[in-house]
């Protein structure tokens, strides 16, 4: 079975940053996602915060999430350094629920 980059999200969504108390692709912390043919996954994201004390506790929970992806080969969750910015920044609401 081919796993898709919706199926990688779903996994995600259960991905809470502690801190906030809302998933990581609600955040928009999740910035990309590349699938291989031998479903090898490799996920890019930001944390809300340079120097996120709980970076190593999030990443992880992410990795263990994926991994619990049925017919998932290696997964590899990568931070990148880029400042935050949350999706409803520009927006004259909240959060999307």
């Amino acid at each position: 079975m081919a796993i898709t980059n919706d199926m990688v999200l779903d996994a995600l969504r259960t991905v809470m940053d502690p801190e906030i108390g809302m998933d990581v692709v609600t955040l928009g912390l999740v910035r990309k996602i590349d699938i291989d043919e031998k479903n090898n996954v490799k996920v890019d994201m930001i944390m809300t915060v340079p120097g996120c004390p709980l970076v190593d506790y999030i990443i992880m929970n992410a990795e263990t999430r994926i991994k619990g992806i049925e017919g998932i080969g290696n997964v590899d969750v990568a931070l990148l350094d880029e400042p935050w910015s949350p999706p409803w920044a520009n927006a004259d609401q909240g959060p999307a629920k």
